[in-house]
């Protein structure tokens, strides 16, 4: 083998071994964004919903399950969340399917995960941002699990205001693929659009520089275009 050829490989081993260590270091944040902003926001749901009498049982009910999983019974958690998912009929359906899915996760359940999401994606009842959020979860599992092909279709599958950080699970789901160039190119996309929110673009900033990208003059761009979007619903905390 050539010299230049040999220090090629290497380079190329190394810049892969530190984009290895960014994603060991982001992938809890990557994994668990949509759920994290959906709790949030069902917060509020689920208070508003408690102030309607017709919807205290429901309320109780979901706080119940809620306990549950806190308390590290995630099985029975799933099993409280579904039920209540089944039955009711107001907006503590998709935010129940949401922390069964969540639920099933914590208890290493990835199937039944799998097929919770999947219920919600198909559920006309949900609206299609919901019905995307489930979609770009399922790809998280896909990619967690090393499924790259998998969360690529589901990721074609997300609306607009999911686009950032499916396109971030996009880039991820290359580099598992070994597609380096593509996966920089979609983490460059991330780093110049002005919608994309400053922590999502500050991680693929660093993905990318992982990868041997350029770090110069973007970096000021990217602390500063679109940072006040980074309470956006598709950010990663």
């Amino acid at each position: 083998m050539k010299s230049d050829e040999f220090v090629r490989e290497v380079d190329e081993a190394v810049r892969r071994e530190r984009w290895l260590a960014v994603w060991q270091q982001y992938r809890a944040y990557i994994l668990g964004t949509a759920i994290a902003v959906l709790v949030g926001t069902g917060a509020g749901m689920a208070w508003r919903q408690w102030q309607e009498s017709a919807r205290l049982d429901e309320a109780r009910r979901f706080a119940a399950a809620t306990q549950l999983l806190g308390e590290g019974r995630a099985a029975e958690a799933a099993g409280r969340f579904a039920e209540l998912a089944d039955e009711s009929d107001s907006g503590f359906t998709v935010l129940a399917r949401l922390r069964q899915a969540e639920a099933w996760g914590v208890a290493g359940e990835l199937d039944a995960k799998r097929e919770t999401l999947a219920t919600l994606a198909s559920d006309d009842g949900a609206g299609p941002t919901y019905r995307a959020l489930a979609r770009l979860l399922e790809a998280q599992v896909e990619l967690g699990e090393g499924n790259p092909s998998g969360a690529e279709e589901l990721l074609g599958r997300t609306d607009d205001h999911w686009q950032p950080s499916a396109k971030e699970l996009a880039a991820l789901g290359k580099l598992q693929q070994g597609e380096v160039e593509a996966a920089r190119a979609l983490l460059t996309e991330l780093i110049e659009a002005p919608t994309t929110p400053a922590s999502l673009r500050a991680r693929a900033l660093e993905l990318r520089t992982s990868l041997g990208g350029e770090a110069g003059g973007e970096s000021g761009d990217a602390s500063g275009a679109g940072a006040g979007a980074d309470g956006g619903g598709a950010a990663a905390p």
